[in-house]
């Protein structure tokens, strides 16, 4: 690592909250508000996981610089290697 290069990136990302105000009078009112509200945050943590994974499997490691692309580097080099085996049974004795 004769030439390396470190940079940083700042970039800003807006953060934007919505609430909905409701008005709970009774329990009705709540046992009617809650269910949907259990169900609308299942969907949105199922279309944050699909399109998370979707993201991961994307990478191409082969291009990446870091940790994970040196592991599979190495593990490639390691799995192209000759086993001991194939040496010692092609040398002659």
């Amino acid at each position: 690592m004769l030439f390396r290069k470190s940079s940083k990136i700042v970039k800003k990302v807006n953060l934007l909250v919505v609430l909905t105000p409701y008005v709970i009078r009774d329990a009705a009112d709540m046992r009617r508000i809650f269910p949907r509200k259990l169900d609308e945050r299942r969907e949105f943590v199922r279309l944050f996981t699909e399109a998370r994974t979707r993201q991961l499997s994307a990478i191409d490691y082969q291009r990446k610089r870091g940790l994970l692309a040196e592991i599979n580097r190495f593990g490639a080099e390691v799995e192209a290697e000759p086993k001991p085996e194939a040496k010692a049974a092609t040398s002659p004795r």
